[in-house]
């Protein structure tokens, strides 16, 4: 393998719990106010979340409109009386909790020292589907840096995971071609399944012990990085 390619959300950092966090900073007040169980937020979340997801892959939909809308839709769907300043101050309020929220996984600096110089430049790669300017400044915020050097981001590609697309041009920008790297991700759809598409091999980075139909398309599985990278160590003829 001459280059790694790494999954950024849910694979080094922990989206999800920032995401559990920040809806229930914002949720709590509100579902007092209007006497409405706690938990109805999430859901409505999830529920329009795809669709606006599919109009920004499909650029109708500009990054920086994209949270204000998913909430106005949620506050909708749940037949909430809210003005369209009161939601823009709940946005405001979820983006500051989120990112405050978001840190990395345990495993991933651990990884990353273990990974220190090994291959030639530029190895080691950050590929993510998001908005750029909200991608970079998670990356940057969390040190990342100054340790991965190349960071493909959908919004710039003009093409996301699982599209392949997406892939060949990282594969590009890394001068590397398929067989010669691997794809370490979380969402079997978009990373491992987008990844093996287009030759490349794809570790499923499974932490919460998952099952899956679609598990055996991996070229390996792993609960941690560490794990991966070993996956990856056992290709070779000698290790890292």
């Amino acid at each position: 393998m001459k280059a790694i390619c790494l999954d950024f959300d849910n694979t080094l950092q922990d989206l999800d719990s920032a995401f559990e966090v920040a809806v229930k900073t914002i949720w709590l007040p509100l579902a007092s106010r209007y006497e409405r169980d706690p938990g109805d937020l999430k859901p409505a979340l999830y529920e329009c979340w795809p669709l606006l997801w599919q109009e920004f892959i499909a650029g109708t939909r500009a990054a920086v409109t994209l949270y204000p809308e998913w909430f106005h839709r949620a506050f909708q769907v749940l037949a909430l009386p809210l003005s369209n300043s009161e939601v823009d101050e709940v946005v405001r309020q979820y983006d500051v909790v989120f990112e405050n929220a978001l840190y990395l996984y345990s495993d991933v600096i651990p990884t990353l020292n273990r990974l220190a110089g090994w291959a030639e430049p530029p190895g080691l790669a950050i590929l993510t589907n998001g908005p750029s300017e909200r991608q970079r400044h998670r990356i940057k915020a969390r040190g990342l840096e100054r340790v991965i050097p190349v960071w493909c981001i959908s919004e710039e590609i003009g093409a996301s995971k699982p599209q392949p697309e997406f892939f060949w041009d990282a594969l590009r920008t890394l001068d590397v071609g398929p067989v010669d790297a691997v794809m370490i991700g979380d969402d079997l759809d978009t990373d491992i399944i987008g990844a093996k598409a287009v030759g490349m091999k794809a570790i499923w980075l499974n932490r919460h012990g998952l099952e899956s139909p679609n598990q055996d398309c991996a070229d390996g599985i792993a609960t941690n990085l560490i794990e991966a990278i070993r996956i990856i160590e056992s290709w070779s003829v000698a290790p890292l």
